[in-house]
């Protein structure tokens, strides 16, 4: 999209890096206000506005809506990061590879999917590689929204870790679930390459 839009380009270039430049704990407030069940948030009052009021629910402290619910605002907050890594790559790609494509006749799909897409194959794989171990270490947006609530439904190692180790003072036991959150790490990025990097050498 940004490579392709026109009008409206600035505008969406802020949008999509927005998240890089709000704080963590900006964020976290902000989705408490987007899922807030009383008074309404964003979220339900939309469901509301449009008749789908029987979907409204308090998402952070219903047990089925909670995991998902802590996963966009994470998600979210790397969008920025991500955009300007692959934009830049993208604009990195030569022109001439892509004139020459269109000359044969490819469409504009085809100039993505086998010029641009295999040009920056290291690029997203690092990007893919980047997410899998943010996933793994996200710690601050559950807590700061849930703190492993309800229960425990949304518990994360990240979240169950700094408990042990600042309100139980287990700190043996949050050492070792430290190791574990590194190796559990190491082991998917040795698993993403091996994926990736086989399926595009084929």
């Amino acid at each position: 999209m940004l490579l392709t839009i026109t009008k409206g380009r600035e505008i969406l270039k802020v949008l999509y890096l927005l998240p890089a430049v709000i704080s963590t704990v900006a964020i976290g407030l902000l989705f408490q206000r987007i899922y807030s069940y009383e008074p309404t948030g964003l979220l339900n009052g939309i469901l509301k506005g449009v008749g789908l009021g029987s979907l409204a629910r308090p998402w952070l402290s219903d047990v089925d809506t909670v995991l998902a619910a802590v996963s966009v605002p994470e998600g979210w907050r790397f969008v920025g990061l991500y955009t300007i890594i692959i934009y830049a790559a993208l604009l990195a790609v030569p022109n001439e590879l892509e004139e020459a494509a269109r000359l044969d006749g490819a469409n504009a799909w085809q100039v993505f999917a086998k010029i641009r897409f295999p040009y920056i194959r290291p690029v997203w794989i690092t990007m893919t590689v980047m997410a899998t171990t943010f996933a793994l270490r996200g710690f601050d947006i559950p807590y700061l929204l849930t703190n492993g609530g309800p229960g425990r439904s949304s518990e994360l190692v990240t979240t169950y870790m700094y408990k042990t180790a600042f309100t139980s003072t287990n700190y043996g036991y949050a050492s070792a679930m430290s190791v574990f959150i590194v190796a559990e790490c190491l082991v998917a990025v040795g698993l993403v390459y091996l994926l990736l990097y086989r399926k595009a050498d084929r």
